[in-house]
């Protein structure tokens, strides 16, 4: 009689609504789909769950390359394309941001939906996220992946990631512009932010300084983006 590992459910189980695409996830997915993209090697840094790859898959990319800092990211994102994008030839890794790719590596594209919002709340007020997905150093996050893209980015390549506007859109744009890279905004949504994840913002300074931020009564909204860049012409 086949055994059921009940404990090896639970766990899968549990890794699933770990993973389960975000808000930020699907407007990534939706650019993935939508946004004319250029093919060749495309690579997504911080996997999460895969789905943004098996998206691209989906539209014909079938060399895939990944990383994640969570060992259970690598793992849930190499069992996705195993089994839903055969066809691809996919290379998923654990690693920091662009540590995990080898420095000769070039990519067509390349996505990223980087947990950088600018705070930590409580795990308590996060759900049953992993603990690296409630927030963290945000701008310092961010300024690392942009400053390693250009090496990675092929000439004609196109990067799509989710921009919060907490962190600061006018920062984003000076230092892409300081690395010779250009970005416009292809999708544009105001989120609520709620009390436990505005109150971990240590540095009030950067929400007095987000011009998409706003409060009424004592909810707060701004708002976050897709956005595409491109090395400047």
């Amino acid at each position: 009689m086949l055994q059921i590992d009940k404990h090896a459910v639970a766990v899968k189980a549990t890794h699933t609504t770990q993973l389960s695409p975000s808000l930020y996830t699907t407007a990534l997915i939706q650019a993935v789909r939508q946004a004319p993209l250029p093919l060749g090697p495309a690579c997504e840094v911080g996997v999460g769950s895969g789905i943004c790859l098996l998206a691209l898959a989906q539209r014909g990319f079938t060399r895939l390359s990944g990383c994640d800092i969570n060992p259970i990211c690598v793992e849930a994102t190499r069992e996705l394309l195993a089994k839903h994008a055969n066809n691809a030839l996919a290379d998923i890794r654990e690693g920091d941001l662009w540590s995990a790719f080898d420095s000769q590596a070039s990519f067509a594209v390349v996505l990223a939906n980087l947990p950088h919002f600018p705070g930590t709340p409580l795990e308590s007020d996060v759900n049953d996220r992993l603990p690296n997905w409630r927030g963290g150093d945000g701008r310092q996050m961010m300024d690392r992946f942009l400053t390693g893209l250009p090496e990675f980015l092929a000439a004609d390549g196109v990067a799509l990631i989710t921009h919060h506007d907490l962190i600061g859109l006018d920062h984003t744009e000076r230092l892409l512009a300081s690395l010779g890279l250009q970005c416009d905004c292809l999708w544009r949504w105001t989120v609520h932010e709620n009390a436990a994840r505005m109150a971990s913002v240590k540095d009030s300074s950067l929400i007095a300084d987000c011009p998409t931020a706003y409060q009424l009564g004592p909810y707060w909204f701004m708002d976050s983006r897709i956005l595409r860049i491109t090395h400047r012409g």
